[in-house]
């Protein structure tokens, strides 16, 4: 599942539009919308844009600790 992670990561630095998005989350609460990717059948990895091209990874956790990573994201935006 790491090893995964680091692909998705790599992905992200390295062309960000190739990655496929599941949905973006607390879109609601805050402007800068905060993404979802799924990988690895039950990994998520959550991230945002900052300043245009940079990359922000904010959590990552699995369908397990879905719950615990969204209050996080929750306080973090």
């Amino acid at each position: 599942m790491k090893l995964k992670a680091e692909e998705v990561i790599h992905q992200l630095d390295n062309n960000p539009m190739k990655v496929q998005v599941k949905r973006k989350v607390l879109a609601k609460r805050n402007p800068d919308a905060i993404l979802e990717v799924v990988f690895s059948y039950s990994g998520r990895l959550y991230f945002r844009n900052v300043r245009g091209k940079e990359i922000e990874v904010l959590a990552i956790g699995n369908k397990n600790t879905q719950t615990k990573d969204l209050l996080f994201l929750d306080r973090v935006s």
